[in-house]
């Protein structure tokens, strides 16, 4: 393998060195464009989460305002009469 390459060959190499290097950087912009959508993904439902979140606790003070009315405001009526 100490044998001298010629000029085309060595070309021939760079040129397929290069080539490779291009598919590479085209693969990982891909990568990039994808790992972009999936963190945005992420973002979307940590934000769903956060509102579902904020509605499910509305919701459960609802519940529990309409239980403590239901029964605590009879109690006290009664014991007002």
């Amino acid at each position: 393998m100490t044998e001298v390459q010629s000029s085309p060959q060595l070309a021939e190499e760079h040129r397929k060195m290069f080539e490779k290097i291009a598919e590479h950087a085209e693969e990982m912009k891909l990568a990039e464009k994808e790992h972009r959508k999936m963190f945005e993904k992420i973002a979307e439902h940590a934000e769903e989460m956060k509102v579902h979140s904020f509605d499910s606790m509305v919701d459960q003070v609802l519940v529990v305002s309409a239980t403590v009315y239901l029964e605590i405001i009879p109690v006290c009526e009664i014991t007002r009469s």
